[in-house]
């Protein structure tokens, strides 16, 4: 789930797989340099994950969050890149000792894939017609028409 701040689109970042300590340094990276594109949330409402694939339950999360969200991306974080992942789309693998600029450069990049994926917007100024709805009167619409006034009718107390 998305929501949004202007025309901007705020992206749910699930952290799976992680430490307590490399956690709070995460949240620290994406809520901070990333403020308004990237918000921490719950792995159920998220939109991208990252996941340390050195953890010791690294390949488990991985498998979680893809049958939770097939086709959702995530960012692998490890010391070597997976060989049996290298092919997999949606996936954006940031060599440790992690780069700020690297990571951001990751997330940035499977949020446009995420944009690019989805279908266009509704332009609802599109829909609004350019001229002036024609209001009920004379020689205006075929429907009968209204009282001019209600001065004939008096308020009940």
């Amino acid at each position: 789930m998305t929501t949004r701040l202007g025309n901007a689109p705020v992206r749910r970042v699930a952290l799976l797989a992680t430490g307590e300590r490399d956690a709070a340094l995460l949240t620290m990276m994406v809520e901070r340099m990333l403020v308004g594109k990237f918000r921490i949330g719950e792995a159920g409402s998220a939109d991208v994950a990252i996941i340390d694939a050195d953890a010791a339950n690294g390949r488990e999360a991985l498998a979680k969050w893809r049958a939770m969200h097939p086709s959702a991306p995530c960012v692998l974080l490890g010391l070597k890149p997976p060989t049996d992942l290298a092919r997999e789309s949606g996936v954006a693998y940031v060599r440790k000792p992690i780069s700020i600029p690297d990571l951001i450069h990751a997330l940035l990049d499977l949020a446009g894939r995420i944009e690019a994926n989805r279908p266009p917007r509704l332009d609802v100024a599109a829909l609004r017609p350019s001229a002036p709805v024609p209001s009920c009167g004379p020689n205006r619409c075929s429907r009968p028409r209204h009282p001019r006034s209600w001065r004939g009718i008096r308020k009940i107390p």
